[in-house]
């Protein structure tokens, strides 16, 4: 049976550091454990430069792509204006989360899913970190 927490918390409240510590204890006591960053942000998208997304790649060995462990781009249009990367239908983010989030799940036995830079960011269109907690059954420990 999967087990999954979902930490959430805005920037800066140590959500990363949280994530790696859980992930290096349940990997040494020989769980297999998954990471998965539903939703990210910042002006580096295109290159998918997203640092907590590296760390627990390189440290856990996860086989997935950085596109799969964080599978939706959001950037702020009021911040650096309209781009390919925001202007992607609700309906494809949706089917995006869902597709990587049983791909990664699927062969692990502990997932830790991260939320975004503030838990209730996507809330007007039910992304938000607490929507999809509760859509994926995923206890939160909120940081």
């Amino acid at each position: 049976m999967l087990k999954k927490v979902y930490l959430m918390g805005k920037t800066g409240s140590g959500k990363t550091a949280i994530a790696l510590g859980l992930a290096l204890l349940w990997k040494e006591k020989g769980h297999k454990v998954a990471y998965f960053k539903p939703k990210t942000a910042g002006q580096n998208l295109p290159h998918n430069n997203e640092a907590d997304v590296s760390i627990l790649k390189k440290v856990l060995d996860l086989p997935w792509t950085p596109e799969q462990i964080a599978p939706v781009k959001m950037e702020s249009t009021y911040i650096f204006g309209q781009s390919d990367y925001n202007s992607i239908s609700v309906g494809k983010m949706e089917s995006k989360l869902e597709d990587s989030f049983k791909e990664i799940s699927e062969d692990s036995q502990v997932m830790i899913i991260e939320g975004g830079k503030s838990p209730y960011a996507c809330y007007s269109i039910l992304l938000d970190d607490f929507s999809l907690a509760k859509k994926w059954e995923v206890p939160v420990i909120y940081i």
